[in-house]
């Protein structure tokens, strides 16, 4: 009998084999090894019952933000390396437990000092801090972003890229392109049960294939510029279709659902499996003078073929001030889906028969129809929330950092990153959020 997880742990061991088969290509005694570590221990504390982000209420949690990871690095010579960076964290495909995963696993080689290829599980150039996202230490915020850092469900990938350097005095430009697969899940929250949907948290299993994007970036003395432009293609690996949208069942003038199953009479939803996305991606650190910096990144995340998917709008922006061991900052963040999203989410959510509709259709009927409703409302990927955050670093050494942060998020229409309440979706309410942190590098 075949073992059920051997696929998916072959798949997790790939890259890693690519870059010790790397290591043990190497002569003897011509390995040059290095070892390192880094970590954060965080703790959040909300004033709202419901939960945010999986973790966040006001019991408080230290899951969100804290992890533990380990690095080797191999330099077999001038030109040929590797790299293996593990860590441990709450599970991505779970709201309960924490799992290993490996987030890196690369050879690399270096022709000469314009050109760098690698092969193996690597990270999208996208984000400003998207190669060190994981590693605290290495930025002044308690917590990046989520409202931009959620933009990609997935930051790492399987395959190949190239990068390609022109310098001079003053100047670094890159050029970066890669090419290959990923696996995520992504996250939906049921408010209650019905037909084979449970109540609670379900992780929907993804693969991408011909994931691709091109990255530009300009150094410049203190100052970083960058662009990108990345595209997919997503297919669902469940058994479950991915509904392009939920049309309309007019039963009477001025009496309707939305069919938001296909076991419910309608014109039916399709039988999509896949979705391809662009995102578009543009981000500045600069400097000002007396230690100020600026720092902003906006992204747009288009989905095709789907009118439920996570077309969103994301954008952020900090000024941060170093003063001796101290740098205290400001955030503002939003994330926005497209109008077809919340529009459609409105719709769905805000439609119920009346109770006189049991007379004609019997109370059993009309109680699945509202509750359909609900449910096909939990599936649409609906986010309208801005927050600001006031907090502050305290270096206590060159390799570890004391933060606090507090934020108040706004939310409008709704958002999907929380679980939402069987009473209904949290809109035009807000959420404030208390967060510590310490984090460290060895």
């Amino acid at each position: 009998m075949k073992s059920k997880t051997a696929p998916h742990i072959g798949r997790a061991l790939g890259p890693a084999l690519l870059a010790l088969l790397a290591l043990s290509a190497a002569p003897a005694g011509a390995t040059d090894l290095a070892f390192s570590g880094f970590g954060t221990l965080g703790y959040t504390r909300s004033d709202q019952d419901y939960s945010y982000e999986r973790f966040v209420n006001d019991a408080g949690s230290a899951k969100r933000d804290t992890l533990l990871g380990a690095q080797m690095d191999a330099r077999f010579s001038p030109q040929w390396g590797a790299t293996v960076q593990a860590k441990l964290a709450p599970a991505a495909d779970s709201d309960t437990g924490w799992k290993p995963t490996l987030a890196w696993a690369f050879a690399s080689w270096r022709p000469n000092n314009d050109w760098l290829l690698r092969a193996g599980k690597l990270r999208v150039p996208g984000y400003m801090n998207a190669e060190n996202m994981d590693v605290g230490a290495t930025f002044d915020y308690a917590r990046l972003p989520t409202e931009m850092y959620s933009l990609a469900p997935t930051m790492d990938f399987k395959g190949l890229a190239a990068s390609r350097y022109w310098r001079d005095d003053d100047n670094e430009l890159t050029l970066e392109g890669y090419w290959g697969k990923a696996d995520f899940h992504w996250r939906y929250h049921y408010r209650e049960s019905l037909l084979d949907f449970s109540q609670g948290a379900y992780y929907m299993p993804m693969e991408v294939d011909k994931m691709a994007g091109l990255a530009l970036t300009l150094r410049r003395n203190d100052d970083t510029y960058r662009i990108g432009y990345h595209v997919g293609d997503a297919t669902r690996t469940d058994a479950r279709i991915l509904p392009a949208t939920f049309p309309f069942v007019a039963l009477a003038p001025g009496l309707g659902y939305y069919q938001t199953d296909n076991r419910l009479p309608g014109p039916g939803l399709g039988n999509n499996k896949s979705l391809d996305y662009q995102v578009l991606y543009l981000g500045a650190d600069v400097s000002l003078p007396h230690d100020f910096r600026v720092i902003g990144e906006y992204g747009r995340r288009k989905v095709n073929r789907i009118d439920i998917g996570p077309s969103s709008t994301s954008a952020f922006v900090s000024v941060l001030k170093k003063i001796g061991p101290w740098t205290p900052y400001v955030n503002y963040a939003q994330l926005r889906s497209s109008a077809t999203q919340r529009n459609l989410y409105a719709a769905v959510n805000g439609t119920q028969l009346p109770p006189q509709a049991a007379q004609l259709l019997g109370p059993e009927y009309v109680a699945l129809i509202n509750a359909a409703q609900r449910v096909g409302a939990d599936n649409i990927s609906n986010f309208d929330q801005r927050a600001w955050s006031v907090g502050a670093s305290y270096a206590l050494s060159a390799t570890s950092k004391l933060k606090a942060e507090w934020s108040r998020v706004r939310f409008g229409q709704g958002s999907s990153m929380i679980d939402t309440p069987p009473a209904g979706p949290i809109r035009n309410q807000s959420m404030q959020m208390l967060t510590v942190a310490y984090s460290v590098v060895f």
